[in-house]
C-alpha cells in the first residue's frame, strides 16, 4: 500500500517536514508511544494555531 511517504536514507522516516514547519514558526513534536501521541494531540487541540506531530508507526506484517 502506498502511503505518500518516502523512506529517508538510512531507513528512517522522512524528516523534511519538521525543519520546514519550524522554519515557519509551527511547533513540532515527535512521538513514538501512543501515550505521547495522545498527550500531543490534546495539547494541539488546546492551542490556537497549528501543531505538527511526527509519529513513528510500526509496519504491519
Amino acid at each position: 500500500m502506498k502511503t505518500g511517504l518516502s523512506p529517508a536514507p538510512g531507513g528512517g522516516a522522512d524528516r523534511a517536514p519538521r525543519p520546514l514547519a519550524r522554519g515557519r514558526g509551527v511547533p513540532v513534536e515527535r512521538d513514538t508511544p501512543a501515550e505521547e501521541f495522545a498527550a500531543s494531540l490534546k495539547r494541539g487541540f488546546g492551542e490556537p494555531g497549528p501543531l505538527l506531530i511526527a509519529c513513528a508507526v510500526p509496519a504491519l506484517a
